[in-house]
């Protein structure tokens, strides 16, 4: 099941990175907004670290998704 994060951060000072965190393959992507696609059902959360300003900080989304069917049901 295809889902697209996104992170909507406030009041960051120059160049601003961000990082996900969490269930494969959200691990290591970059970017505000990313889609991804989960090969197997269940509960997917995610974290993030945006960097700027030369300060760090992971942040708890607060959606958390669940996915209901494997990739491989689709094939059926």
């Amino acid at each position: 099941e295809s889902i697209t994060w996104t992170a909507n951060i406030y009041g960051t000072t120059g160049a601003t990175t961000y990082e996900w965190l969490g269930n494969d393959p959200l691990q290591g992507l970059t970017g505000q907004s990313v889609t991804v696609i989960y090969e197997n059902r269940g509960r997917k959360s995610a974290r993030i670290r945006v960097t700027s300003g030369g300060e760090s900080r992971t942040i708890q989304c607060l959606q958390v998704v669940t996915v209901r069917r494997d990739r491989s049901d689709n094939d059926n």
